[in-house]
């Protein structure tokens, strides 16, 4: 099966012809700087359940413990810091895409055969 040629003139896409004004783009950067706030609170969010696991660890008395919950409230930072760290990445993989988006916005689009 051979690929059908169309003409120069025909819109490949329905979306070719929109126009992203100065609203649209100052909307997009703060998106972007939301999606940078995320990625700070999830790192902050990952760095303070480390450093509470490992308090809750260094402080335990194990075996001396009475009624102790320590080993259960571990087990619920290192959950809690995996939920952090997935949404980290979802985070980052967003901020990409934003990026990716900006720099598609940013960039003029020529026709073949435009002359500058």
């Amino acid at each position: 099966m051979l690929a059908e040629v169309r003409s120069g003139t025909e819109k490949i896409s329905p979306l070719t012809n929109f126009n992203i004004n100065f609203v649209d783009r100052q909307k997009l950067k703060m998106l972007e700087d939301q999606i940078l706030n995320l990625l700070i609170i999830f790192e902050s969010l990952y760095s303070t359940l480390s450093k509470l696991k490992h308090q809750c660890k260094s402080h335990c008395l194990g075996k001396h413990c009475m009624d102790c919950t320590c080993s259960s409230t571990i087990d619920e930072f290192v959950e809690q810091m995996h939920e952090a760290q997935v949404n980290l990445k979802k985070a980052g993989v967003l901020h990409k895409r934003a990026q990716g988006t900006a720099q598609l916005v940013e960039t003029p689009f020529y026709p073949e055969g435009h002359i500058i």
